[in-house]
């Protein structure tokens, strides 16, 4: 078996010399997922105008959009957490995972086909539209909704609202639960991708991880920091200070211009690193 510091390097070396193709990919994607989420958002603002006439469309809108704010700047984690998958993460985490199919579908063909010329990000989407929408529907409940649900029964159990830091403790419990659940799932687009269907690319992706559990988690871990790095620093500015408005502290407004940063980053280089990474290994392993 290669070492994962191998597989690393190999993923950089492949991002590095197709840098051009995955950012014309990513941005393709990029554009399409922000079409279709808009569409989401305005679909729900029109349901929430015909149920409440009073409210405009565009407050509707922006409502839907910024809903998570209030609570936000409350401090108060543990209702944070399940607010934001609710109004924003898991419908966008689902079309996120839908269009980063056609991304897989570039590294699959750059990584195992002889051609020279790579099947388009936009070929793959069309190839199985469907069967990538079900499987990120699929994906996203699975690894944020057993997290979430903790996250609320917690909450209920201690009594809201729970003072500090045990909101923050409950909203870490929240935040391990996501990570086994979506280390047991790193497998599972790689699998659907190579034309296993929704269920049993499942059944798959969990069977691959169980048998191969060091390999599949130090992966997960090492681009789970990657990701994460830029964030750490807002994290531990609003667990010690809490979360100010926008614009009344300067040095938490420096520390939010570096998790923006990290975030185009993540985009455009973690992100393709780890679709290479994890293709590569799921391939190993699948053939072992």
């Amino acid at each position: 078996m290669t070492s994962t510091s191998n597989r690393i390097k190999t993923s950089f070396q492949v991002w590095k010399d197709n840098f051009l193709k995955f950012v014309l990919a990513e941005i393709s994607m990029a554009i399409i997922i922000g079409i279709v989420f808009t569409a989401f958002s305005m679909v729900v603002a029109i349901g929430i105008v015909i149920i409440n006439p009073a409210i405009s469309l565009l407050d509707a809108f922006l409502n839907y959009l910024t809903s998570w704010w209030p609570i936000l700047t409350q401090g108060d984690i543990t209702l944070l957490l399940p607010s934001l998958i609710i109004a924003i993460i898991i419908p966008l985490y689902a079309i996120g995972v839908w269009f980063v199919f056609p991304v897989y579908g570039l590294v699959k063909s750059i990584l195992f086909d002889e051609s020279d010329f790579p099947k388009k990000p936009l070929e793959w989407l069309k190839q199985g539209k469907e069967k990538y929408l079900i499987t990120g529907v699929i994906l996203s409940l699975l690894s944020l909704a057993p997290g979430s649900i903790t996250v609320i029964l917690l909450t209920e159990l201690f009594g809201y609202p729970v003072g500090y830091p045990l909101d923050w403790i409950i909203g870490f419990i929240g935040i391990g639960i996501f990570f086994v659940m979506m280390g047991l799932l790193m497998m599972y687009v790689p699998s659907v991708i190579s034309g296993k269907g929704p269920i049993s690319g499942l059944k798959n992706s969990i069977r691959l991880v169980i048998q191969n559990v060091k390999d599949v988690f130090s992966m997960w871990i090492f681009y789970l920091f990657m990701l994460i790095i830029w964030f750490i620093p807002i994290v531990i500015h609003a667990f010690i200070f809490g979360f100010s408005v926008p614009g009344t502290d300067p040095f938490q407004s420096f520390l939010v211009a570096i998790a923006g940063l990290g975030a185009f980053l993540d985009g455009f280089v973690v992100l393709p690193m780890m679709i290479v990474g994890m293709s590569h290994l799921y391939d190993e392993i699948q053939t072992k």
